[in-house]
């Protein structure tokens, strides 16, 4: 009788068995056997007919209803792993992502061959922006397969994840492991392509050229829609790397292509004005740090810079760092191709170096603006006050004798200027100098205190 019995009913049968029945009621123990061994394919197959029911409901997108059966499948058959996945699956589609996880879990705790449900519970750790637990049960899943071709699936998201997250050099490291585990995998394009994707991730064009060549090599007689990717990647990096001639060649072979409106795209991505439109966003309204992390990664294009370290400056003059608000602005200028933008530039310098107490950074500064604009009143007294504070008091005064005859009727700067050679003439011992400066001095707020220098210089 044994060889007809349904696995389920063999189960029943067996404890019913071991409990113990009195005498008078042994027939009535074998009449329930017979029943529960009858029952058994049918409890089975109300369980598969639950399952079945409960796919039409998914795949009708009736998702409280598939879930429902999918329930009652569970309950009549609970170590039924594809229960559990399709649960998983319709519990995902209503956004309810820590129950389909654990659903997930559940079928690989009943069969821990599933590699395929950890691509679904990466899935759902990436809809949760949780790329660490993604990138780990990834791993786990290139740890329980056997099939190489899925194992490097597995490990090139990883990378990619990593990559995602700025984590490149962990990325690196993962190309390398994969190639030493598995030898064959280090000429194949994906994993080269993959290996390009990480060299430009970390700056290094010539390194991504050198793996995407590899790539297009073995891949240049393929049908384009399986080459067109390798083509991609080459000519991104010979982009980056700034070989424009060619770049423009391999771009040239993907016209007309959907991989050649990416690669223009990504080319605008690279460009220094996508991430200064980014930046600017985020300066607008008053993030900072986020404004500054884009500033610097269009730094990395080397193009536009004159309008990238202009930004900058803004950013770390915002930030209360004077001193690195200067130098950015003096890259700028020293970017700048325009005449008028470059003095611009050299001003805000200038008196950013002044805030900063940079004298000596002021008088460079000053030298430059001078070169173009000899008599630019504001640069001649910010560089004569820096000389004064550098204890430069005979070039202090040799400016100020520049810049007084500029300065015309404006009685408050004539009087400061005056106010300023005084001090320095006293301090080079130039004391008849010292007098006449102190003495021409008409501005109130001036005048009181050339009086009391000019009674110093009476007492002495």
């Amino acid at each position: 009788m044994a060889g007809w019995l349904h696995p389920v009913g063999l189960r029943i049968r067996k404890y019913v068995y071991l409990c113990p029945v009195p005498k008078n009621l042994r027939a009535m123990r074998y009449v329930a056997v017979v029943l529960l061994t009858c029952w058994g394919p049918l409890l089975a197959q109300s369980g598969r007919a639950a399952y079945q029911e409960a796919e039409q409901y998914r795949k009708n997108k009736q998702y409280d209803l598939a879930l429902q059966k999918y329930d009652e499948a569970i309950r009549l058959e609970p170590t039924k792993a594809i229960y559990h996945v399709r649960k998983g699956d319709v519990l995902v589609q209503v956004k309810r992502n820590q129950e389909a996880i654990q659903a997930y879990q559940k079928a690989l705790e009943l069969n821990p061959g599933l590699s395929a449900v950890y691509v679904r519970i990466a899935k759902v750790y990436l809809k949760d922006k949780n790329y660490p637990a993604a990138v780990d049960v990834l791993n786990q899943a290139y740890a329980k397969e056997t099939d190489v071709s899925k194992r490097l699936t597995y490990k090139l998201l990883v990378v990619r994840l990593l990559n995602a997250q700025g984590r490149s050099q962990e990325a690196m490291s993962e190309v390398q492991a994969l190639k030493a585990q598995i030898p064959q995998a280090a000429e194949d394009p994906r994993v080269l392509y993959a290996e390009g994707e990480t060299q430009l991730a970390l700056n290094n064009p010539q390194g991504a050229i050198a793996v995407f060549q590899r790539a297009y090599d073995k891949t240049r007689d393929l049908p384009i829609a399986q080459s067109a990717k390798y083509t991609y990647g080459l000519a991104l990096a010979y982009y980056k790397a700034g070989n424009t001639a060619e770049y423009e060649r391999y771009a040239k072979q993907l016209e007309n292509h959907p991989y050649g409106r990416r690669l223009k795209a990504a080319v605008a991505k690279s460009g220094a004005v996508y991430n200064l439109r980014i930046a600017q966003a985020y300066l607008k309204v008053g993030a900072l740090d986020e404004a500054l992390e884009y500033v610097n990664e269009a730094a990395k294009t080397k193009d536009r810079l004159n309008m990238v370290y202009r930004m900058q400056g803004i950013i770390y003059f915002k930030k209360g760092r004077a001193a690195e608000a200067a130098q950015s602005f003096l890259q700028a200028a020293a970017n700048e191709s325009d005449e008028k933008k470059r003095s611009l530039l050299y001003s805000q310098a200038l008196k950013l170096q002044y805030n900063a107490g940079d004298y000596a950074g002021v008088v460079n500064t000053a030298d430059r603006i001078l070169e173009k604009s000899p008599n630019d009143v504001n640069t001649l007294l910010l560089k004569s006050q820096a000389l004064y504070l550098l204890g430069r008091h005979g070039e202090a005064i040799a400016t100020l004798d520049r810049v007084i005859p500029l300065l015309g009727t404006d009685a408050a700067k004539v009087s400061q200027a005056y106010f300023l050679m005084g001090l320095s003439a006293r301090k080079a011992g130039q004391t008849d100098k010292a007098r006449e400066a102190f003495g021409k001095i008409t501005y109130p707020v001036f005048k009181a205190a050339a009086k009391v220098e000019l009674d110093k210089l009476a007492a002495r």
